[in-house]
């Protein structure tokens, strides 16, 4: 799976003016005791500062229902 990180200032900038969106997302299985697997996925969306309603700048669970789910 690709990655992608920040590399330039510019890059940075344009997350904080709202420009481009910083998100994490992970994906992880395991098996119980019982040896029943299970499925822990959760998506963060960075949100700048001066959001909507005065939202602390900072990451939040955000995108599509599907990527923030458990089993």
């Amino acid at each position: 799976m690709p990655m992608a990180f920040l590399q330039t200032d510019e890059e940075v900038k344009q997350i904080e003016s709202g420009k481009l969106t910083l998100c994490g997302y992970a994906s992880i299985h395991y098996y119980d005791i019982a040896e029943v697997e299970h499925e822990f996925r959760f998506c963060y969306l960075y949100r700048p500062k001066g959001g909507f309603g005065g939202i602390p700048p900072g990451f939040y669970l955000g995108g599509p229902q599907e990527y923030n789910k458990q089993t």
